[in-house]
């Protein structure tokens, strides 16, 4: 998995070398150079590198963090600036069967990140957690099914997340199930506009649009009574 920095000049990426798989980066060196597809030169170099396995990079939104796997089932944050790591979902946690089931997305703000955990489910479903991004406080399980929800995505500005679940898909008796996708709004008012239509919609964004002008016109003149009383 490669994924793009924050600032798109630079790009992260596993590579296994010699005993371990390592995270690097390639950045474009030339300062003047916008875009990579133009770029007449690039550094390469490691980023988190030891004698563990260290893949699946995710860069948080400010650039300021990396979340990343430690030997498949481990959920770290990296500090860019600090050089140091903290385990969000530690080991025994999580176990990993085959190359990217594991998922993790961090939210807009860059303070949390949901994730994949089989935690406390012994016939081995996994569920969504919130989870701190440092790591200040523990896990919150959101989906409580028992059944199978992973890949999941934060929306319209971190008030609701989407996963897959097979919770009512068809099931095989051996193995694999379909999957649907469902949402969780932690916000009202997100709610209520993701359920309007598209012609309630447009005339809520109408109003909204009036109303913040009448606001500023109201703010504009309590400014100017109050700056004329000052001079008297």
């Amino acid at each position: 998995m490669i994924e793009f920095a924050a600032d798109g000049r630079s790009i992260l990426y596993s590579v296994e070398n010699e005993k371990s798989w390592d995270i690097y980066k390639v950045s474009i060196a030339n300062k003047s150079e916008p875009s990579f597809y133009a770029a007449t030169t690039i550094n390469t170099e490691p980023v988190i590198a030891t004698d563990k396995d260290e893949f699946q990079p995710m860069p948080s939104p400010d650039g300021k963090k990396i979340a990343y796997l430690e030997e498949r089932n481990i959920i770290k944050v990296y500090d860019i600036a600090k050089k140091t790591a903290i385990a969000i979902l530690p080991a025994g946690v999580n176990f990993s069967y085959a190359d990217g089931d594991q998922n993790f997305k961090w939210s807009a703000d860059s303070k949390y990140i949901l994730a994949q955990s089989t935690e406390g489910n012994a016939l081995g479903s996994s569920e969504i957690v919130l989870i701190k991004a440092d790591g200040s406080k523990g896990r919150v399980n959101l989906t409580e099914s028992g059944f199978n929800d992973y890949n999941p995505q934060f929306g319209m500005g971190d008030k609701m997340m989407y996963w897959t679940t097979d919770k009512q898909g068809m099931k095989n008796l051996s193995r694999g199930a379909q999957g649907d996708i469902y949402a969780k709004f932690f916000d009202q008012d997100a709610r209520d506009k993701f359920n309007l239509s598209k012609e309630d919609l447009a005339i809520k964004t109408e109003i909204s649009k009036r109303d913040s002008v009448d606001i500023k016109k109201a703010q504009a003149k309590a400014d100017s009574i109050a700056k004329a009383k000052k001079r008297r």
